[in-house]
């Protein structure tokens, strides 16, 4: 059978609208992506949040229980001076009470200011705008402490090796949202239930570039995760307990947002171990 040149026109346009197809599809699957990277990222921050919202309201609790408590013992106790039946005994034991309750509220409502605080301090509120110059140890300190506080019952040390002069510009919410899939991957992935584990940070600057290290003792990457670790969708989880996208979202946050690079140590039979180059403004 001889093929005619109409045969072969219409073949190239049957395989011209195929291939037309082929980069649409694949257009709305990089598109899918990174709205589900994007989703990932607002995640992290979202559970961040929840995170010390649930923290706050046990000193706030008390902090009302205790006004609550003075303000209707004070109540009792002005009564009593209306009817000139208030003794010496009784005005004791309301100072002494006083006292107590006045320490209670100091206490939590310090403690709910650090918390407030430690979240303010993290500028979240632009993360992709301009760069704000900050002194890195501190932020990364506010940072350990908000996990602290979201990971409580769990038996972890928060170790930094960052020298405390260390003042560099960078975008605060994304390195947030790096540090933030980091540690939830350890606890998630890493970490057994009731065992001691370490997390550390390190950084430093050289060549106009912030050095971050980081690194976990829990049980490291088996060979398939060494190979798919920041492939989407990829987890090591049981099927439903985690979308595969926390290291998608700290490759993509790294190299495409910051322009930077991120080196995993595979060598390493336990424990993880990420090297992160940023370049600095």
């Amino acid at each position: 059978m001889i093929e005619t040149d109409t045969d072969s026109t219409s073949l190239k346009q049957a395989l011209a609208c195929k291939n037309q197809e082929l980069v649409e599809a694949l257009d709305y699957i990089r598109r899918a992506q990174e709205l589900l990277i994007d989703q990932q990222k607002i995640a992290a921050l979202g559970a961040l949040v929840s995170g010390v919202s649930h923290e706050l309201n046990t000193p706030l609790g008390l902090c009302l229980t205790a006004a609550t408590h003075l303000q209707g013992e004070t109540r009792a106790i002005k009564q009593r001076v209306k009817q000139q039946a208030l003794s010496s005994e009784q005005l004791n034991e309301y100072l002494e009470q006083n006292t107590l309750v006045t320490s209670m509220l100091l206490e939590n409502v310090r403690r709910s200011i650090s918390l407030i605080n430690s979240f303010k301090d993290l500028d979240l509120d632009h993360p992709d705008d301009k760069p704000v110059d900050v002194n890195f140890d501190l932020f990364v300190q506010d940072v350990l402490g908000l996990y602290k506080v979201k990971y409580k019952r769990h038996h972890v040390r928060y170790i930094r090796h960052i020298p405390q002069n260390l003042q560099v510009k960078i975008y605060p919410g994304i390195l947030v949202q790096i540090i933030s899939n980091l540690i939830d991957n350890s606890h998630k992935h890493g970490f057994g239930v009731d065992e001691d584990y370490t997390i550390t940070l390190t950084a430093s600057f050289k060549d106009k570039n912030l050095h971050l290290g980081y690194q976990d003792d829990g049980k490291g990457l088996d060979e398939q995760a060494k190979e798919h670790i920041f492939d989407a969708f990829f987890t090591t989880s049981p099927e439903g307990e985690s979308k595969g996208l926390g290291m998608t979202a700290v490759n993509h946050l790294v190299t495409q947002k910051l322009s930077g690079s991120i080196t995993l140590d595979l060598q390493r039979d336990s424990g993880f171990s990420a090297e992160i180059r940023i370049p600095v403004v």
